[in-house]
Order: structure tokens, then C-alpha cells, then sequence
């Protein structure tokens, strides 16, 4: 669609009109309201009693059948544009409520599509990946949780929770910010990795370029603050390479050189690791699999090792620790892994 809009304004709305049309009818097509609406009109129609219906009703059921054809076709469009698929279980259904008398499309949805923010998760050992209305490309990590909410001016995305990789595709006209713990993340045709523990964040820019600022109201001007620093927020500005990490919105941040690159591989199925301890790429494990790896002494967690593991893999993992480093490894009832010294 994006080939056919060719740079052409009007076309380009077009394409975002109908593309919010899909993330609405297909975010509501198993609100329960729609599905009993839906399974009403199959036994209507099996009962041969459709024709007879009166006039509100039959409209009301004509608008469910419609809706759940679009539906259908909407389910074909994310499977397709996705590179994974969208489980619409993990995505907050807005309610439906029609008034009596009022056409389902127009009560659900509104003649204006107004967008209806979207919330994406993931649990223990999942990870998504989301095509976005705007072309953009959303990745969630393990244990991590979004809200997508579009606009014809702007493009926001609060980070609940968890670590997001954003692969943002390019609009001056609507910047594209991610909110996470009082901080936001700035950015235009870029390529970045937020990650949220807490309140702790760190900001990994891969490329392009980002701005983290304060997600507050600007100070009062005084001689301390002047005017002219009334609308800076800005705490710090990424280039390709850098990290931005802050333990919360009051305390001073850090910004620093990193491999972007191997930061992100989880994004691909992998977690790399740099002359790390053996305590912290464990803990890194443990975050994808409900089966622990546990370490027994202190001596074994400040080993030091650097490789590549596959993520939810802690089996394969703690018998390479194990093999590497001489460990024993015990595995008990519940599956759990214990590696300890010999």
C-alpha cells in the first residue's frame, strides 16, 4: 500500500485511515459482545428466521455478519504483515456499546476512526513482533508489555514493562515517542532498544538518532532555571552505539559505548555475553525460562565467561556452564537446574 501512496500526501492518509481500521475491527473482533452477536445471527440464519426479524434487529445482525467478515479478513492481513503473529487474547478489548437504533460499525468504531490504544504482552519465555499501523515494527522481549496509542499528529508507546525494540519507520509530521517510568524516548526513522526494570532504564540506539527527556512539565522559570531553559527537558542525545541508562527520573544518567548490536540479539532468539560472571548471564537466562538455573556458591556465580545462548534453552545452557567450567549439575523434581563445584 505504501508503493501505491508513492509520497503522495492524501494517499499516504489513506493508507493510515485504513490501516487503524484494521488494528480497531481486529482488537474488538472477540470482545464478547461481538461474538454473541455474531453466534446470535448464525442460529438466527440456521433457524430461517433472518427474513423475519425486524427491521433494528436484522440491521444490527447485518452489521455483526459484516463486521465478522472483516474480521476474518483482517486475521489474513496480520498473519501476513506479521512476522509473528498477534495473539489477540494478549490484546485489551475496548468495550461495545451500541445505542438502540445506532448502526454497530458507527457505534464501535466512529465515523472519524478514532484510534483505540492497543496493549501488547508477552509472558515468561515469549517474544512478539508487531507490525504497527505506521509501517513501524515493534519487538517485545520476555515478560514485557506495551500500549500503542496513534494519532493523525503523533505516535506514542508506553513501555509498562520489560524491554521493546523499535524499528520506527519515518514521519517528521508525527514523531514517534515511547513513555517509560516518567521518562521519553524521542525518535525519527530510527532503530532503538528501551528496557525497563523498575524504574531503571537504559536506551540502546542501534541507529539513526534518539532523544531521552524528562516526561514532566517544564520548571518555573527563576534565576536559577532561566527562561530560555524553561522548555529543555532533554537529558541526554544517542548516536548509533551508545546506551543512555538512568536508575530512575531524578538520579543522574550515563551515557556510554556499547555494542548495539549484540545488546539487541535478543530480538533474534539469542542473548550474548562479554566476559560477564557467570551470576549475571545466568540471571539473564532465567528471565526466558520458568525452569531456573541456580547456582550454588559464590564462587561459581563470579566465574567469568563470554558466548552465545538460546534464549529459554536453560538446559542446554546450564549443561554448557557445566561442561565448560567442570560444574556438577543436579536437575530436581520441579526442573529446576543446580550447578554447583565439584
Amino acid at each position: 500500500m505504501h508503493e501505491w501512496a508513492d509520497g503522495d500526501r492524501e494517499r499516504l492518509d489513506a493508507v493510515t485511515r485504513a490501516q487503524r481500521l484494521i488494528g480497531v475491527v481486529g482488537s474488538i473482533s472477540e470482545a464478547p459482545e461481538i461474538l454473541n452477536m455474531r453466534n446470535e445471527t448464525l442460529l438466527r440464519l440456521a433457524d430461517g428466521k433472518a427474513r423475519r426479524a425486524q427491521t433494528r434487529r436484522t440491521g444490527l445482525s447485518v452489521a455483526a455478519c459484516g463486521l465478522a467478515f472483516v474480521c476474518a479478513s483482517v486475521f489474513g492481513v496480520m498473519q501476513f504483515y506479521g512476522t509473528s503473529p498477534v495473539n489477540l487474547a494478549q490484546v485489551e478489548k475496548p468495550a461495545v456499546q451500541a445505542e438502540a437504533g445506532t448502526d454497530l460499525a458507527v457505534a464501535s468504531i466512529g465515523l472519524d476512526l478514532a484510534p483505540v490504544p492497543l496493549v501488547y504482552s508477552t509472558s515468561i519465555g515469549e517474544r512478539l513482533t508487531v507490525v504497527l499501523t505506521d509501517g513501524s515494527e515493534l519487538t517485545l522481549d520476555t515478560s514485557s508489555e506495551v500500549s500503542v496509542d496513534f494519532h493523525e499528529d503523533s505516535r506514542r508507546v508506553n513501555l509498562r514493562k520489560g524491554r521493546a525494540l523499535f524499528d520506527v519507520a519515518h514521519d517528521a509530521d508525527r514523531p514517534f515517542r515511547v513513555f517509560a517510568a516518567g521518562r521519553r524516548i524521542t525518535a525519527l526513522g530510527t532503530t532503538f532498544d528501551v528496557k525497563l526494570d523498575g524504574t531503571d532504564l537504559k536506551v540502546t540506539l542501534v541507529e539513526g538518532k534518539v532523544k531521552v527527556e524528562a516526561d514532566r512539565d517544564p520548571p518555573i522559570a527563576t534565576v536559577e532555571v532561566p527562561v530560555k531553559a524553561l522548555n529543555d527537558l532533554t537529558i541526554a542525545e544517542l548516536d548509533p552505539g551508545e546506551q543512555f541508562a538512568q536508575a530512575d527520573e531524578t538520579g543522574p544518567g550515563v551515557k556510554r559505548s556499547v555494542d548495539a548490536q549484540r545488546l539487541t540479539s535478543w530480538s533474534r532468539g539469542l542473548l550474548i555475553f562479554d566476559d560477564d560472571t557467570v551470576g549475571a548471564v545466568v540471571g539473564e537466562l532465567n528471565r526466558y525460562s520458568r525452569k531456573k538455573i541456580v547456582l550454588s556458591g559464590e564462587d561459581v556465580a563470579e566465574l567469568r565467561i563470554s558466548g552465545a545462548f538460546e534464549a529459554g534453552q536453560s538446559l542446554k545452557a546450564g549443561t554448557a556452564l557445566a561442561t565448560y567450567f567442570q560444574l556438577d549439575l543436579k536437575i530436581l523434581d520441579e526442573g529446576n537446574i543446580v550447578l554447583s563445584a565439584q
